[in-house]
């Protein structure tokens, strides 16, 4: 009977023995089971057993010591705990990529919407709604002045030193009675087309003018 401390309790060892008898010869096997139940969490170093057997060549009583391994065990407590844990991060985890889909969804729905109206010889006022839906798409302010979405775009997108005072003629011509001539509109549009293109790669890039001047 192996010894129970305050981590491992053992029960009583199960032996069952088997002989197998042959011409001239005769085999004699005992194969101990030894229960236990661990009392606490973590890693148990299982005690070596020591046994013995008898060896019929010499005629004596041999001694010898088993190695054991270490187990690794949890309190049923541990392994709900365990199980509720892993099923919340799953589900959180779950809820971030879907919403993380739908805003990737949205925001191509938005450039799409704004590719449309940009690729239509656009007047002002629909190239405004365009901006407007890209802010969408952005996630930024809809509201937003031309002056603000233009410093926003050109920060994130790196835009050159044109697209400025281009993005002013826009802002000029909306409170303004005349219209911006197709030349400033072709340079702008063209510029954030491309720019779209690039961010959203189910559209195509067709190289074609906007305007046919």
């Amino acid at each position: 009977q192996i010894k129970s401390n305050d981590t491992i309790k053992f029960f009583p060892v199960n032996s069952k023995r088997s002989r197998i008898i042959s011409e001239g010869n005769s085999t004699s096997t005992v194969t101990h089971i030894i229960p236990f139940k661990v009392l606490t969490n973590g890693v148990i170093k299982l005690p070596e057993i020591n046994t013995q057997y008898f060896d019929p060549a010499n005629g004596k009583l041999i001694k010898t010591t088993l190695a054991t391994t270490s187990v690794f065990a949890l309190s049923v407590f541990w392994q709900a705990f365990i199980l509720i844990a892993v099923i919340i991060a799953t589900v959180y985890l779950f809820k971030i990529l879907f919403k993380t889909g739908q805003r990737i969804h949205y925001s191509k729905q938005q450039r799409k919407l704004a590719l449309n109206l940009l690729q239509t010889n656009p007047k002002i006022t629909e190239i405004r709604a365009a901006l407007k839906l890209l802010a969408k798409a952005e996630y930024w302010t809809e509201n937003m002045s031309l002056t603000q979405w233009s410093k926003s775009w050109s920060n994130k997108y790196k835009t050159d030193v044109t697209f400025n005072p281009l993005i002013n003629n826009i802002s000029q011509a909306c409170y303004s009675e005349g219209d911006i001539y197709k030349e400033d509109l072709s340079g702008i549009v063209n510029e954030i087309i491309n720019i779209i293109e690039k961010r959203n790669k189910t559209y195509s890039n067709t190289n074609k003018p906007l305007f046919n001047l």
